[in-house]
């Protein structure tokens, strides 16, 4: 019978039974029917959001819950806040309620930053201390930058430095320094948005950004064996003051005394490479001078450089054959330790590198404004992973920062001698190199388009870009035996390294399937 009442005017009954019914199926009954009709606008905005409020905190089903909590979104109330908050530390919560309840949590929180501001500092806590993962991280993002905006909250800087710092040699050249993790809400006052961690190692002290309070660990590299580590933590609120410094903490690093190996050396035969994994990073010069490689046979290496890690040498060489074993000699290749240690003369025979699915990604802090003078190959990337194609990963879709770069770097399979039309996009300025040549340049927001002659077999592909505000990178392609409508539908852009603007004809190019898209795993 209430299911068909033309308006609000059993309310309160239906109240009393949600409130009273020892029947649980019969109060989710009653909460069902008070859904609509707070949400119906007929009630005025504050009982409502009180209601909604009380009803999300009688659901005792799945489904109930979902619905308070999306309808909740709309209020203007703590208690609404306080309701939706504590679906955040529900441990029966599942995980498509938990996200619901982060948005509400986000919406309710801005509205209420200038009249309740502690209220939704207290909501906003939640989310980042329990922001650990990538599913997490879009909404942790949203509420620093809401939690930065509320006034009202403390005027100085955390009060107290995390504790428990402590530092552990990893190896001679790595050190891994840990510390306690500090609430957001820091108990002596003063938000807690991240840390500064200050280190030195025999030259000036340098200091690190991290944004995220619940870190507890840092591994700081390419340290100098036998020297003095010493390190140095603060904690730094919201509104970017920085708290008191804990006392300093030291450790004298082991020497190094181990000369470098050759580990593995595959043969990348199609792409004219060669690829030595060491045991250890060795030092630019030596590992980049061609004079201490020496392949076998009519081989020959013609250039060296060794990738930003040590841990690998890149060479270029010609003379390579399929299917026929070939040996390279290395030797004077030293490494990076105060007294650098040198290889001794060592021979292994190639063996044919092992391609692995999708392709390589890294993300880099900005050096430079000019994306084409961008030197990525002398920085140590923030982030990396593997993807199936060639998009922004999601890993980066929640970072802040529009200064990122991205590098895509591997291999592309063509699979018959011809022509390939490729097409990139993106929002900010983009690069991408084929098998060692420039073909295409993306302005900031404009198509390119190019036609690239490949033969049948792995070329190595590599695409720069900007991260901009949109996050938008695209490559697809057009393969040679496509069909004359699709052809047709390309502007005929240049055969060289200058790619024209084309706009819809994006569209008349395919994504390039996953099978296409290859990487050399550990290669970096």
């Amino acid at each position: 019978a209430l299911a068909a009442w033309p308006d609000a005017e059993p309310l309160d009954d239906v109240l009393r039974i949600a409130r009273a019914a020892g029947d649980l199926s019969l109060r989710a009954a009653a909460l069902r029917w008070l859904l609509p009709v707070l949400t119906g606008g007929g009630v005025p905005a504050e009982r409502r959001d009180r209601l909604l409020a009380e009803g999300l905190t009688l659901a005792t089903e799945g489904r109930d819950k979902q619905a308070y909590v999306e309808a909740i979104r709309v209020a203007a109330q703590p208690e609404a806040l306080a309701a939706a908050a504590a679906c955040l530390d529900d441990p029966d919560a599942v995980p498509w309620l938990v996200g619901p309840a982060r948005a509400a949590c986000l919406a309710i929180a801005r509205r209420l930053a200038g009249t309740c501001p502690d209220a939704a500092r207290r909501a906003l806590a939640r989310i980042l201390d329990g922001a650990d993962d990538w599913a997490h991280a879009e909404a942790a993002c949203r509420a620093r930058e809401v939690f930065a905006r509320i006034p009202g909250g403390p005027d100085g800087p955390p009060a107290n430095a995390p504790g428990q710092l402590a530092i552990e040699a990893e190896t001679p050249h790595r050190a891994r320094v840990s510390w306690r993790a500090m609430p957001t809400l820091s108990a002596g006052g003063g938000d807690v948005a991240g840390y500064r961690l200050y280190w030195q190692a025999g030259g000036r002290e340098q200091c690190i950004a991290i944004d995220d309070a619940a870190c507890s660990a840092w591994t700081i590299d390419d340290l100098a064996d036998g020297g003095e580590f010493t390190c140095r933590i603060a904690a730094m609120s919201f509104a970017g003051l920085e708290g008191p410094a804990g006392e300093p903490v030291a450790l004298r690093l082991p020497a190094d005394r181990d000369p470098p190996r050759i580990e593995q050396a595959w043969a990348l035969t199609a792409a004219g490479e060669v690829r030595v994994r060491f045991s250890k990073p060795v030092e630019a010069r030596s590992g980049a001078d061609r004079a201490n490689y020496a392949l076998d046979g009519d081989a020959a290496v013609r250039a060296a450089k060794v990738t930003p890690t040590g841990q690998w040498a890149v060479l270029a060489a010609s003379g390579l054959r399929d299917g026929e074993g070939c040996t390279l000699t290395a030797t004077g290749v030293r490494d990076r330790a105060a007294t650098p240690n040198v290889m001794a003369p060592a021979t292994v025979r190639l063996t044919p590198a092992p391609f692995a699915p999708g392709i390589h990604w890294a993300a880099y802090r900005p050096v430079s404004e000019d994306i084409g003078a961008a030197r990525l190959d002398d920085l140590r990337p923030i982030a990396e992973g593997v993807a199936e194609g060639i998009g922004l990963p999601e890993d980066l879709r929640w970072r802040r920062s529009s200064g990122l770069w991205v590098r895509f770097d591997g291999l592309l399979r063509a699979e018959r001698d011809g022509t390939y039309a490729l097409a990139l996009r993106s929002d900010r300025p983009a690069i991408l190199d084929v098998a060692g040549r420039r073909v295409a340049q993306s302005e900031s927001g404009r198509d390119a388009l190019v036609r690239v002659p490949l033969a049948a077999g792995f070329h190595p592909v590599v695409l720069t870009y900007e991260r901009g505000p949109l996050a938008v990178v695209r490559l697809r392609w057009l393969v040679p035996d496509a069909g004359q409508e699709a052809q047709g539908r390309l502007k005929r852009p240049r055969e060289d390294a200058g790619a024209i603007p084309f706009g819809e004809a994006f569209n008349a190019v395919s994504s390039i399937p996953a099978e296409a898209l290859w990487h050399l795993p550990d290669a970096r």
